[in-house]
């Protein structure tokens, strides 16, 4: 897995670009369906966590 990190903008993973702002619809259109813990939804096999704000947009990603 190809993982490129750009500090408060977005990660890219394998060409996929997922960042700041983007909808829950959106991400899981480029990453695939996530697994929700709390306010938590998590990816690759809850390896990357993604938090999403009032909007439903995202506003935290780490590893």
């Amino acid at each position: 897995m190809n993982i490129e990190i750009y500090p408060l903008e977005k990660v890219v993973i394998n060409g996929v670009s997922v960042g700041f702002g983007m909808t829950r619809a959106e991400i899981e259109n480029a990453l695939g369906k996530s697994q929700p813990a709390s306010n938590r939804y998590y990816y690759y096999n809850s390896e990357m966590a993604i938090e999403y704000d009032d909007n439903d947009k995202s506003e935290f990603e780490y590893q």
